[in-house]
């Protein structure tokens, strides 16, 4: 008899991933659901030179920097025992990134601030591994991304929500939401916030309210999860300095990755906080550690200075996609959709007009093979979902980006119910 799997496998597994998108009637020829970077921007020749390089060291293939004399006596680098490689990630990379950050917040950061993790996601879920125990509370945005909804759930956390609105995170519901959990008894463990470009709405969290975070994160005991991955992605100028940044409590832990800065394929990230923090994220870690090749390439470049130059080329390519896809939008839907246009990162976030059918809009455009993300899928609860759309500009060419769109656009006005 075949096994029975709904019965063998656990609850968690028998949930539908986040990756799951509904099924679509056509093959999808323009993807505006993904969020994926532009492989033109991908510094292919830097990553070849130097991977070649790397190879000079053949350690760069094993678990850790340990050397063999080829008689039997082994050898490891001092400063950084095997332990702290494999728990940790490799120092060289881990020192480059450091020092990256540190520059940019004026401030002194190492390696000891840094693990090194399979992208953001796995710091995330490291996150939620070491600081959430079942039944406690943990605080998201709404909207927000999905998987770090997925790992607090998966470690027992019960998620309460705030809703995020043109300048970011509610401060003021954050407020009450705490309070009100005070009064029930809850103790909220930690809060997960995207503040800088927030997928999908845009929306940057100004500094005055970025201060109120950390302060009622102090008053509350609270471990704030700063995800900065599309943070380096502005257009113009400058967001305010991040949650880590302005830290002096130690409170904070900033999650980022080079995939949406330089290639998602490389699945390298890191988690940066206090140091007696990241030694308990590289506790609570399941695997031994990330590619020590793929480390010690990008240490290299980071080593070189090519990260600067290449941020300004990826942030030029973003943005000219940017202003196709948002013209685009507005000569082809007019004023059946509204948006703001986003200061960085890589989605318009859209609201259609009531007088559009959406959902009658959203299928027919799935027929001619336009995908684009819904609120159902970014808001994981059981919320009312409002007529919004996340559409991804960064990987589509400028031609593509107009064919699609224009597809789109048809299905947005033929479904509309009322004269506009």
């Amino acid at each position: 008899m075949s096994i029975d799997i709904a019965s063998a496998v656990s609850r968690v597994a028998s949930e539908p991933t986040p990756f799951a998108a509904p099924p679509s009637p056509a093959p999808v020829r323009f993807n505006f659901d993904a969020g994926w970077p532009c492989p033109a921007t991908f510094p292919i020749d830097d990553l070849r030179r130097l991977a070649a390089r790397s190879l000079d060291d053949p350690t760069v293939l094993g678990y850790t920097s340990v050397r063999s004399d080829g008689q039997g006596a082994v050898y490891a680098a001092p400063d950084f025992p095997a332990r702290d490689e494999l728990a940790l990630g490799d120092p060289r990379l881990r020192e480059e990134i450091g020092r990256w950050l540190g520059r940019r917040g004026a401030r002194s950061l190492t390696a000891a601030n840094v693990v090194l993790t399979s992208g953001s996601a796995q710091a995330i879920a490291l996150c939620a591994a070491a600081l959430v125990d079942p039944g406690d509370t943990a605080i998201v945005e709404w909207p927000t991304f999905p998987f770090a909804v997925r790992s607090l759930t998966i470690k027992g956390a019960a998620i309460a929500r705030v809703r995020v609105g043109p300048d970011g995170l509610d401060v003021d519901e954050l407020q009450c939401l705490l309070s009100e959990l005070s009064a029930r008894g809850a103790r909220p463990r930690l809060l997960y916030t995207i503040p800088t470009h927030h997928p999908p709405t845009g929306a940057v969290l100004p500094l005055e309210a970025r201060q109120r975070v950390l302060a009622l994160a102090e008053q509350w005991n609270l471990v704030v999860v700063e995800d900065a991955v599309y943070s380096d992605l502005h257009f113009g100028e400058a967001p305010p300095p991040s949650l880590l940044e302005l830290d002096t409590t130690g409170r904070v832990i900033q999650v980022h990755s080079f995939s949406k800065i330089l290639a998602p394929g490389l699945r390298v990230g890191w988690a940066c906080g206090y140091p007696e923090m990241i030694e308990r994220l590289a506790t609570v870690r399941e695997d031994l550690g990330v590619s020590r090749w793929l480390s010690r390439i990008l240490a290299s470049y980071l080593e070189e200075g090519r990260l600067a130059g290449h941020l300004d080329e990826v942030r030029r390519t973003y943005r000219h996609r940017r202003d196709v896809a948002a013209a685009a939008l507005r000569a082809g839907c007019g004023d059946a959709v509204e948006f703001e246009l986003p200061g960085g990162g890589l989605y318009l976030w859209v609201t259609v007009d009531d007088s559009v059918d959406w959902p009658a809009a959203r299928e027919a455009a799935a027929r001619r093979g336009v995908a684009v993300r819904g609120l159902e899928t970014l808001a994981q609860a059981d919320l009312p979902v409002r007529q919004c759309f996340r559409l991804g500009y960064a990987h589509l060419a400028e031609t593509e980006l107009e064919r699609g769109i224009a597809i789109l656009s048809e299905e947005i006005v033929a479904a509309r119910t009322t004269p506009s």
